[in-house]
């Protein structure tokens, strides 16, 4: 019989044992039992170890000095010994059929570099109501996944399973994103291994105010300095998405512009929005830009935004100019 491959669990830390117990709990719980847990404390100043005391003998601790998510990531993959490796954020858990599942779903195709699946949401304040969330790509031809992950980049990566052969080949985690260093591998991952959906939603993931992706600005940032530099570096994919790539950067400097906007960031958005002009094709695409400003924003951002539009309308002579003895509106 064949003995069943080792998977690795690589839990990274940093300042937060709240919930660190349970997540552990959440892998010994697995009714598949051949794995490892490391623990990697991305250099912590509180005592993490101490608070891990009940499960020093059955994970493996490591710390260094802090670096960021990404490093940390990398550090349990140097350090482990899986042939498959699993992803568990410090404050999200598994559910207990996660890694026998997808387990079966990799040993079952030797073509087939990672599994994914959907997941749940649940608010730190009620564990108990949990929210469906749909991964990208889901029930979709596998060679699709990475053009539908590009378009819409939703996939927890608790809810992976990865060959450990796909980071032999392609690295790790790019330590130079500060958010998004979970999509950017992804991405990477499937622009060169086939990944398949398992319909299992294998992973919580918990939701509060804390959470690294709250803040949208460097979010949109992170996304867009990542997605540019697979494009460069994957001209063939680029090829594919034709105008359909385009289309979604400008997109994603529109979101960038509007969060500077509410932000009171008006330099940055102007910046932000000449390169959204810049690469957006189809008037009706650009109509987003008006659609913005008349019907979404509230009053006090409606005259951010006649502030803001007058300045770049002034700078760019590209668009129907307002005289200042003019009242735009009524």
């Amino acid at each position: 019989m064949k003995k069943e491959p080792l998977v690795s669990v690589i839990i990274p830390t940093y300042n937060r044992v709240e919930f660190l117990g349970e997540a552990i709990e959440s892998v010994l719980d697995q009714s598949y039992q051949n794995y490892e847990i490391l623990v990697i404390d991305d250099g912590s100043i509180i005592d993490v170890k101490s608070k891990l005391k009940p499960y020093l003998d059955k994970i493996k601790y490591i710390y260094q000095k802090n670096q960021g998510l990404a490093a940390a990531r990398n550090r349990g993959i140097k350090e482990s010994k899986g042939e498959y490796v699993a992803f568990l954020d410090d404050d999200d858990l598994f559910e207990v059929d996660k890694l026998k599942t997808q387990v079966a779903v990799l040993e079952g195709d030797s073509k087939v570099g990672f599994v994914y699946s959907d997941g749940y949401i649940f608010k730190n304040t009620d564990p108990g109501a949990l929210i469906f969330d749909a991964a990208s790509g889901r029930l979709q031809k596998p060679e699709l996944f990475a053009e539908l992950f590009f378009m819409n980049p939703n996939v927890f990566v608790s809810a992976l399973l990865i060959k450990r052969e796909c980071f032999d080949q392609l690295g790790g985690f790019d330590e130079n994103l500060s958010q998004n260093e979970d999509g950017d591998m992804l991405l990477r991952i499937a622009l060169n291994w086939k990944g398949k959906f398992s319909s299992y939603p294998s992973a919580r993931v918990r939701y509060h105010d804390s959470k690294m992706s709250r803040d949208r600005i460097d979010m949109y940032k992170a996304v867009l300095k990542s997605w540019n530099k697979i494009l460069k570096s994957y001209p063939h994919f680029k090829e594919s998405l034709g105008i359909k790539g385009e289309d979604r950067i400008s997109e994603l400097y529109f979101l960038l512009a509007q969060e500077e906007l509410k932000a009171f960031k008006l330099q940055e958005a102007r910046q932000t929005f000449k390169l959204y002009f810049s690469l957006v094709r189809s008037p009706k695409v650009k109509a987003r830009f008006y659609n913005y400003i008349l019907c979404r924003t509230s009053k006090v951002l409606f005259f951010r935004w006649v502030f803001f539009s007058e300045k770049l309308i002034n700078k760019t002579g590209k668009m129907l100019k307002f005289k200042r003895n003019q009242r735009p509106f009524r």
